[in-house]
């Protein structure tokens, strides 16, 4: 029977480590490199190398924090309690995308740069989406209309 301490843990070592390596070569083979690619192509051209070096900074000195501060975290709080305020983090910053972030499914670079340059790109995007639905219902209403009166 399996163990995991003893002599008959070594192998759950050897299912660890076989687990960690299927993860990185699923990971590595599918959603790795999306966030890169995502990052080089929403920006407009003139920004992109600034904006993309400002992006790799904060991920690389955030990876560092949290390697880093890790262990002290979970010294002080358990590791439950470090994996909570990761988790936090997580819960804000999906609020805080899913608020303010605009659906750009759909559009040409020149839109999204133009969607970007309002301060507040996501009511933007959807006054822009209420005009053309308006539009698009006194068109058809019209349209209506006209067979009416025929």
């Amino acid at each position: 029977m399996l163990s995991w301490s003893g002599c008959e843990g070594q192998i759950w070592d050897y299912v660890k480590v076989g687990a960690l390596m299927a993860y990185l070569i699923a990971f590595g083979s599918g959603l790795s490199g999306v966030p890169w690619v995502m990052n080089a192509e929403i920006y407009p051209l003139k920004l992109r190398s600034v904006a993309v070096g400002q992006a790799t900074f904060f991920n690389w000195g955030f990876n560092w924090l949290v390697g880093n501060y890790f262990l002290s975290i979970c010294k002080l709080l358990g590791t439950g309690g470090a994996f909570s305020v990761f988790a936090g983090f997580s819960v804000v910053g999906s609020i805080w995308l899913f608020l303010r972030l605009p659906e750009t499914m759909g559009l040409e670079l020149e839109a999204i740069s133009e969607l970007f340059a309002d301060h507040d790109p996501k009511s933007a995007r959807q006054a822009a989406a209420s005009t053309d639905s308006d539009s698009t219902e006194s068109e058809s209403g019209e349209a209506s209309e006209e067979g009416h009166d025929a």
